[in-house]
Parts: structure tokens; sequence; C-alpha cells
């Protein structure tokens, strides 16, 4: 299920861009859900709730309070994860919204002929694997880098995060939905044992019971697990040489 939310504050552009999606479905390679709010403020509060899924925005860039290119901005820093797709009539902001990073742009004029190849590109976007994961801090939202990332493993009923710049991060999220929210970048990890999973770019050697890591820690694994671990590994080093 792909998560599409539409943020238009003109209601009859709202309904019509829903329903156009909503007509287009059967063509799409996946299945989806639209959320559609009138102003930017309330999409910003589901964003930053990352219990509440958002894979694809798309948006007006002129509204009231909060604008379309405010919210393309923090989007861009807190939760760049997300596919964004402005879709407008004023074709003179476009070149003023290139620093958020924009996915692409549709017409309204040409919602009809646009829409269609810019969702289903939205998608396999989506599908290739994410660049980053987020995660909520104490002070806001944070955006990891998924190469950044050594391992992570489940601590005390929280997920910890350790990233190749010494740093760790909790989060509430459970294991498989951080593999899910990674996409095909899931494919970097492995599994040690239940609840570790480790990334193949940062094992540096393989023991009998154990493998480690660059920078330094050692994590263990039963001797089945090795075996599953050394075939895996040996094959990544061939490709990766």
């Amino acid at each position: 299920m792909v998560y599409i939310l539409l943020c238009d504050d003109d209601e009859k552009v709202l309904e019509l861009t829903k329903n156009y999606i909503i007509k287009i479905q059967p063509v799409l390679k996946y299945n989806i859900k639209i959320i559609t709010y009138k102003d930017a403020k309330s999409v910003l509060k589901r964003i930053k709730n990352l219990k509440e899924r958002s894979d694809i925005l798309i948006t007006d860039i002129t509204m009231p309070g909060l604008s379309g290119l405010e919210l393309a901005k923090i989007i861009h820093n807190e939760r760049p994860g997300i596919v964004l797709i402005f879709l407008t009539a004023h074709p003179e902001y476009v070149y003023k919204s290139l620093e958020y990073s924009p996915f692409r742009y549709i017409r309204k004029e040409f919602m009809e002929e646009e829409l269609p190849q810019a969702l289903q590109a939205a998608y396999d976007k989506i599908n290739s694997g994410k660049d980053y994961i987020s995660v909520k801090v104490q002070d806001g939202i944070l955006a990891i880098r998924i190469k950044d990332i050594i391992y992570y493993e489940l601590e005390n009923r929280k997920c910890v995060i350790y990233t190749i710049q010494g740093r760790q991060y909790k989060t509430w999220k459970k294991i498989s939905g951080i593999r899910s929210e990674m996409g095909k970048k899931d494919q970097l990890f492995l599994q040690v044992y239940k609840g570790c999973m480790v990334n193949k770019y940062y094992i540096k050697k393989i023991k009998k019971s154990s493998i480690v890591l660059e920078n330094g820690t050692e994590l263990p694994a039963s001797r089945r697990k090795m075996q599953e671990i050394s075939g895996i590994m040996m094959d990544f080093w061939g490709q990766s040489i």
C-alpha cells in the first residue's frame, strides 16, 4: 500500500485530483490510499507523526498560511524519504523550488497527461529503496542515511541504531518497520541473530562464532548462523572487490 497525500486550498482542484487518481488506479502497478488536506499545516502535522505512513505528497505551491514551498523545505530537511510532487498553475515558482529537490512538477491544466507517469515514476523511486530512514528524537525528527548505519538491534523493547559517526539513536520502531522503510536497501543488511541487522559493507572479519565490524564491535552468532553468514559474505566480498 502506498499512501498519497494531496494538499490544495482549492477544494475543487483537490476533489478533481483525488477523483482522477482513483480513476487511473487500475493502470498503476500498486495499491494506493489517498488522504486529502486543504492546508499545509495539517500535512505537516501528519508527516511529523511517524506512526502515520506518508509516501508521496502532491501539493500546490501557493497556499495561504504555510505555503507549498515552506512545506517542501521542512520535508527536504526532516522527511527526505517522502516523494514530493508539485501540482501547480504557477510555473514561475519552479526555479525557486529547486533547492528542495522536488521529484516532479505537474501543470494543473495538463494533469491528465502528466499525473499517471509521475505517480508510476514515484512508485518506482520508492520501490528502489530510500536513501534515508527517519527516527523521532527528543527535539524533532531525524533523517539517518542508510549507508551510514553500521548495524541496528533490539534492546529492551527499543531499536538502537549505530552509525559510522559513532552515534546511537533509540527508536520505538520495530525491526520489521525499519526493514520495510528501507525498501530494497534492506538487502544491504544481514541478520546476525534475532533482533540484529548488520550492514554488509561494515563487516571486517568473520570468526568461528562472531563477526567483527569496522568500528571494532564484535557480534556473536551461532555456529549454524556463522556458516550462512560466511557464505553470504564470501559472495558479497567477491562482488565488491
